[in-house]
């Protein structure tokens, strides 16, 4: 059975600016951009990338790669 995901959320015990990148792929419907992403939840860009990265490897999002672009999409499975 699959851990929830507040759960998993409150047992990692992310920053309030990870928390608010978190929110911010979760409220989009589609796959976004770092730089729309950093808009949204108010942080800049650069950092946002590095968090983002921090949270794909966690699994809780997922890393979408084109050809040239790289897009954030929120992990649907954990529950």
């Amino acid at each position: 059975m699959p851990i929830p995901r507040y759960a998993l959320i409150e047992t990692l015990r992310l920053s309030p600016s990870e928390k608010a990148i978190l929110k911010a792929v979760e409220a989009r419907k589609m796959a976004g951009t770092a730089a729309d992403i950093s808009r949204s939840a108010g942080t800049p860009r650069t950092s946002t990338i590095h968090t983002l990265r921090k949270l794909a490897k966690w699994k809780l999002i997922k890393e979408m790669r084109n050809d040239k672009h790289t897009r954030w999409l929120n992990n649907r499975w954990l529950k």
